[in-house]
């Protein structure tokens, strides 16, 4: 008698992984790879359009030594892009963060609040997004300026504060920068602060009450409890958030690129793209990599 051929637990689970993604892989291979070859070879050519078809002609580096040396403004874009992004990133990590922990506590109309916090992702996208950014008011509002009288007016009282207190320059002026953008980060939180908000009521009450009986502190439990149990939540945030930075349209360096290739500069346009690619790909493996160390040594 044959015996019949049964998969172990672990098995069928991995194999329900597999079937699960096997869309992504299978968009990939048809709807992507393709694009993402032709971008590797005009990245090493010089792209010309003629009679209605493209010619493509061999050049090696020429398009990185363009970019690099003899463009004016991509360098200097592409550092003010990292700059900004290796600020913003923790900013927005910390925030969502602690928007998360707010509306995981139990207070009246929590569901209306955490539907505010979470309206700006329904808003970020479409025509809605698309008026916002028409109306002077609304962009003046988000880039850290204030409606007073029917005027636009800078806040500069933080600023003040903090020079009569006799912080640094530099200090002062990263505090403020932050404070200026405060809104606009926010607004950039609530996806982070949805993925937090499920990460946090996933941890065993058990934990906290254990820890209550033992007569630790809010302050411990957080460092103790809450944070090593949502580590891989936060490296997530931290990856999508670097994403979106770098996906962001807006940024410099990305306006660079699709204006480049707004002009049919194919050739400098994906020679940018790969190196923006291979700087952010880069910052999420040292990222990760930082992780692991932390997990290998707790």
């Amino acid at each position: 008698m044959k015996r019949k051929f049964r998969l172990s637990l672990t098995q069928r689970q991995s194999w329900a992984g597999r079937c699960f993604v096997l869309p992504f892989y299978l968009g990939f291979l048809f709807f992507y790879l393709g694009p993402i070859s032709q971008s590797i070879r005009f990245a090493f050519s010089d792209v010309e359009i003629l009679n209605g078809a493209l010619a493509i002609d061999f050049n090696s580096f020429e398009n990185f030594n363009t970019i690099f040396n003899v463009d004016p403004t991509y360098k200097t874009q592409l550092i003010s892009t990292v700059t900004k992004l290796l600020w913003q990133v923790p900013v927005i990590i910390v925030a969502s963060l602690f928007i998360a922990l707010i509306l995981k506590s139990k207070f009246h109309g929590r569901t209306l609040v955490r539907g505010v916090f979470f309206l700006p992702v329904v808003l970020a996208g479409g025509i809605v997004m698309s008026i916002v950014q028409s109306d002077t008011v609304s962009m003046q509002v988000m880039n850290g300026s204030m409606v007073s009288s029917g005027t636009m007016v800078d806040s500069n009282g933080l600023k003040d504060l903090l020079v009569n207190m006799g912080l640094g320059s530099e200090i002062t002026g990263f505090i403020n920068t932050i404070y200026s953008k405060l809104f606009n980060l926010l607004w950039k939180s609530g996806v982070q602060m949805i993925i937090f908000l499920s990460g946090l009521q996933s941890i065993p009450n058990s934990l906290y009450e254990a820890s209550s009986i033992e007569g630790a502190t809010a302050w411990e439990d957080f460092w103790k409890i809450t944070i090593p149990m949502i580590g891989p939540i936060i490296m997530l945030n931290i990856f999508y958030t670097i994403i979106e930075s770098f996906m962001d349209s807006s940024n410099a360096v990305m306006q660079k690129m699709l204006a480049e290739f707004s002009i049919a500069n194919y050739g400098l346009a994906s020679a940018m793209a790969w190196v923006y690619f291979i700087i952010a790909a880069a910052l999420l493996g040292i990222i990760a990599f930082a992780f692991r160390r932390v997990n290998v040594k707790s």
